[in-house]
Parts: C-alpha cells; structure tokens; sequence
C-alpha cells in the first residue's frame, strides 16, 4: 500500500515557487505560446496599412463601435482646457466659467 502511494505522489507534479503573473508561469496551458521580444511598433508595422482600413470601415458600418469610439474620445477629450483664475478681481469670471462649463470656480 505504501509503495502504491509513493507511485501516486510521484506521478503528481511538484509545487513549483509562485509566479507573479500567470503569464510566467510554465505550466501546461503555456506550452504553445510564443510571444515574440518585438515591440508594438514592430509587430504592427507590417500589417498597419490594412488594419487602419479595417477599422475605419468598422467605425463606418457598424454603430456599437462607433458610439465606443465617440464617447472614449469625449471622456478623455472633455470640453478641453478651460482657464480658472484665483484673483478676487476674476471671482465673477469664475463664476460665469463654471456655470457655462458646468464646473464649480476655483476657491482662493
């Protein structure tokens, strides 16, 4: 019985030290994964041309993307710089700027 379970224990792979990332592990679901040492500029160059034509026919046809792409661009974009001034003199300029932007003055 005991050798039994020496057979068992042995057939079963050993711990191996913690991985950081899952990505660096070596087990068996990464054997087949090659990934390259280029950057993203090199690995995109090649086939560049024909990716910007793909997505911009995807944006043209399809409106899910389209709605994607419009509201990333206005969330990162915003209403754009917008001067607020501490001075008391522009307090009423404040003001004014942040009720047509929606944004609240800047407190001195």
């Amino acid at each position: 019985m005991i050798n039994l379970w020496e057979r068992i224990k042995s057939a079963l792979p050993t711990p191996t030290r913690a991985q950081a990332y899952e990505g660096a592990t070596h087990g068996r679901r990464a054997t087949g994964w090659n990934a390259p040492s280029t950057g993203p500029n090199q690995a995109l160059n090649p086939a560049l041309a024909t990716l910007r034509n793909r997505s911009r026919q995807a944006y043209r046809n399809n409106p899910w993307i389209q709605r994607a792409i419009d509201r990333n661009v206005s969330n990162e974009v915003g209403t754009g710089t917008v001067p607020m001034f501490d001075s008391l003199r522009a307090a009423a300029y404040n003001s004014m700027l942040g009720e047509h932007h929606g944004r609240t003055p800047v407190q001195s």
